[in-house]
């Protein structure tokens, strides 16, 4: 039995058909096709051959390939400048500035009106005082005119020197040059006093100019202390909506990393496993060894099953799956939720890691709806098993080498048309619970734990959910290069996992560190001190 499953599984291991096995080993088809099927007994010497014929045509390997995980983003702008002075106190120390310049602009408005008033009183005294000056000159034109005459009247008097009337000549003419006199002062001190009201006129001129210019800077002040006033609101009321929008952000990514779960896979077990799964050491204690760890692996196997607890997420108990209709994003959801426990088993193993990839993704939900066509209820889980025939279809059509190397599956009695995203997560981590610790028997375990790949380096995976006549089935799928036909449209295009264990830790440490930044800057706008918004 061992024999005839060890040379199926290293021809298998090494890419060769029983055709080819049989032409390199010089044995006939038939006669590899009994031995594989434990129809037939081989001696030492061809099952020697066989193997040295296996090891001889063993086929490359590829280069390996790392996996690189995306950090993830995250970024929350810091408060600005401006929301640091928009405190509740200041904006109602900026309101009550605006009403005093307002205040102050109409008592300007007063001042100028009561100074143009003045100008206006000034202008008119001026204008009367001019029509004076005019008055009086025109007296003193006629006085003058009255005085030559005078004159002319002495002289002629003088020349006649008759005695006659020259004492009336003489003090009527002295009696006019002091008329003439007593007019110039009188023009003197009116263009004295109209020189006072013009200089007078020109200081109302310059204080009202002073005044309008003053008014205007008021006004320009007014309306920039209005306007920070308005800015200031709405930096406040957008700060005040990021931090309620990051404490959201924060609650939810604070119940995904509670809800954080691990497989639980310790050093004795791996031990074990790795021991049982040797088959490099085909001897007689050879078989011992691998008899011994499987007694271990099934004496621990309680322990370890109980080492292992599913972690609840608040989150998920409000999303609703229907099944066999999961959204794009349901499924990714999934799909790294299932990656990142398989990577936790292989990185404990030390084995490869897998990548998601979108081809594996697309075979397994084929995969899962072929169950579904296929009417695969409980007695043909219980009787048969995979559906063998609907596998080996669907990897010819999707360019893999046909045959059922890909599917691990998970089944639970009883159909579930919908389900919580909880429990549909649930429902995976008792998968590989049950792959590791199901006691009975460690294929699934070597498989997903990579103790029976750990020559091929580059692996993709991809998991569905179906629903069927008494089982709900989790089927996951993993697909290694070397299964890959060459010039397949098989897409082997890696997607990274953003939501790993280490991710979602990265991201429970810095969104507090984030969430600190907004909350200081708020209590900043409290506690500051009331400002003068000036120009």
């Amino acid at each position: 039995m061992i024999i005839g499953k060890l040379v199926r599984e290293y021809r298998l291991k090494k890419n060769l058909t029983q055709q080819e096995l049989a032409e390199l080993s010089d044995l006939s088809l038939p006669f590899i096709n009994l031995v594989e099927n434990n129809r037939r007994n081989l001696s030492v010497d061809t099952l020697l051959r066989i193997l040295q014929t296996v090891v001889n045509e063993a086929t490359r390997n590829v280069e390996k390939t790392s996996n690189a995980e995306k950090e993830a983003k995250a970024n929350l702008d810091i408060a600005t400048a401006n929301a640091n002075e928009a405190t509740p106190e200041n904006i109602q120390s900026a309101k009550e500035n605006v009403e005093a310049v307002k205040a102050e602009i109409k008592a300007n408005e007063t001042k100028v009106a009561e100074k143009q008033a003045n100008v206006n009183e000034a202008t008119t005294k001026v204008t009367n005082q001019n029509d004076k000056v005019v008055t009086a000159q025109k007296e003193v034109d006629n006085a003058q005119k009255e005085v030559g005459n005078a004159k002319t009247d002495v002289e002629k008097a003088q020349s006649i020197l008759d005695g006659t009337g020259a004492k009336e000549v003489i003090a009527k003419a002295e009696q006019t040059q002091a008329k003439v006199n007593a007019d110039k002062e009188v023009v003197a001190k009116a263009q004295t006093k109209f020189d006072e009201a013009k200089k007078a006129d020109e200081t109302r001129s310059k204080a009202i100019t002073e005044a309008k210019n003053d008014l205007v800077v008021k006004e320009t002040t007014a309306n920039k202390a209005e306007k920070t006033l308005v800015d200031a609101s709405k930096v406040a009321e957008q700060s005040k909506n990021t931090l309620a929008d990051k404490k959201v952000e924060f609650s939810k990514a604070e119940a995904d990393f509670k809800a954080t779960n691990t497989i639980v896979v310790p050093a004795k077990y791996i031990e074990a496993l790795k021991a049982y799964k040797n088959y490099e050491d085909l001897s007689e204690e050879g078989d011992k060894k691998r008899a011994e760890a499987g007694q271990q692996l099934k004496a621990m196997n309680n322990e370890m099953a109980s080492l292992n607890k599913f972690n609840s997420n608040s989150n998920d108990n409000g999303i609703t799956l229907t099944l066999g209709s999961l959204t794009d994003e349901q499924k990714m959801e999934l799909t790294f939720f299932a990656n990142d426990l398989l990577n936790q088993i292989r990185e404990a193993f030390g084995t490869n890691k897998v990548v998601v990839s979108k081809g594996a993704m697309k075979f397994a939900d084929e995969v899962a709806d072929r169950y579904v066509a296929d009417n695969w209820d409980w007695d043909k889980v219980i009787s048969e098993g995979h559906d063998e025939a609907g596998i080996e279809e669907l990897a010819g059509k999707n360019g893999l080498f046909e045959g059922q190397f890909y599917e691990n599956m998970y089944s639970e009695y009883g159909s579930r048309s919908t389900m919580t995203m909880n429990r549909a997560k649930e429902l995976v981590f008792e998968a590989f619970v049950s792959f590791l610790y199901n006691g009975q028997e460690w294929e699934h375990a070597g498989s997903v734990s990579g103790v029976t790949s750990t020559e091929d380096k580059n692996q993709f995976m991809g998991i569905a959910l179906s629903s069927r006549k008494d089982v709900t089935g989790f089927h996951l799928i993993n697909v290694v290069e070397r299964l890959v036909r060459e010039g397949s449209s098989f897409d082997t295009t890696a997607i990274v996992n953003p939501n790993t264990k280490e991710a979602l830790s990265l991201i429970h440490i810095s969104e507090p560190t984030r969430l600190g930044m907004i909350s200081y800057a708020v209590f900043c706008l409290k506690k500051k001190k009331k400002t003068n918004i000036r120009a």
